[in-house]
């Protein structure tokens, strides 16, 4: 469960997945709405608050958010999204919070070099690398993307893991792209960035929109597997849970034209189980490519690989 704090951000990635929620009207989650999550989030045993945006480090109240969480003895850790480009207010409250709690942070580490903003981000990493668990993360967006950046940044700063994911087209080609051609397209640099990690002894882990593993052949399924167990994280689409700043929900980015109130669910099962009803099973069954009707695996999970939201010119959701 991600709570939004915001819902703009102080950069302008071509790629954002999040374009069809940041481009409404800026707003920022109140104070009395986010008390009212913390209590959801407790009503649901979670133990990690999940921070994200926009950018949520930008929210005019980050500082007294952070001291809401700190206040709240059923949790444990914070797991921060940004994009690492804050100032040296909210800088100064994240060190504090994780010389006494745990603090996790998945950087988008976008490629900003020779820039301002890339002085900022390497700033902010150097200095919370030794007191945060930092992961830094990189969307593939176009054919033939750089990523020795990422590698050696992860290297220089002591860190383990890098998180990746191939953006979903975001715009109205989706509808009109080839999937499978889509995902081959991609696939060679895929290969390479694992194999690049696997030399430099780091972990690459996928988010969402895995390739389809009935593209790869042995070969390259073996440096999916070899990199890491987690790269074969792949058929099942599972349902995320967003709290929009307005106390909306969504089931994930991708579909967030979809929402339902906060205040309706109990608590985040029941909330989860909303959506499943909602979206995911309206996809059971459906397939996406010809050949998924013999796939052993999608027979066994009842979905294809890929993003659900390839599917949605064939099941529309109502």
């Amino acid at each position: 469960m991600n709570i939004l704090l915001n819902n703009y951000c102080n950069l302008t990635c071509e790629y954002c997945f999040a374009n069809h929620v940041l481009e409404k009207d800026r707003i920022n989650m109140s104070l009395q709405s986010f008390h009212k999550v913390i209590e959801f989030a407790k009503r649901s045993n979670l133990e990690t608050i999940n921070l994200i945006g926009g950018e949520p480090t930008l929210h005019p109240n980050f500082n007294e958010i952070i001291d809401k969480i700190d206040q709240q003895n059923f949790i444990n850790s914070i797991m921060l999204f940004t994009n690492g480009v804050f100032k040296r207010k909210q800088h100064d409250r994240l060190l504090e919070y994780s010389k006494t709690s745990n603090l996790k942070m998945l950087i988008n580490y976008n490629d900003f070099r020779g820039t301002k903003v890339m002085d900022i981000m390497n700033n902010n990493i150097k200095e919370l690398r030794d007191h945060a668990e930092i992961t830094l993360g990189i969307n593939f967006y176009k054919k033939d993307q750089d990523f020795d950046y990422i590698i050696k940044a992860s290297k220089e700063n002591g860190l383990k893991y890098i998180r990746w994911s191939l953006v979903v087209p975001n715009t109205e080609l989706k509808a009109e792209i080839d999937v499978r051609n889509y995902y081959l397209d991609n696939k060679d640099m895929i290969l390479r960035f694992l194999k690049a990690c696997l030399e430099n002894e780091l972990i690459p882990h996928v988010d969402c929109n895995n390739i389809p593993l009935c593209l790869l052949n042995d070969e390259e399924l073996r440096v999916f597997a070899f990199s890491s167990e987690l790269n074969l994280k792949t058929s099942v689409c599972e349902t995320v849970i967003d709290i929009l700043p307005n106390l909306k929900v969504i089931r994930c980015f991708a579909f967030s034209e979809y929402e339902v109130d906060l205040e309706d669910f109990k608590d985040v099962e029941e909330l989860s189980d909303h959506f499943t009803r909602a979206v995911d099973d309206k996809f059971n069954g459906v397939t996406l490519f010809e050949d998924c009707k013999d796939c052993k695996s999608f027979h066994y999970r009842s979905k294809s690989c890929a993003c659900l939201k390839f599917k949605e010119p064939i099941t529309k959701i109502v």
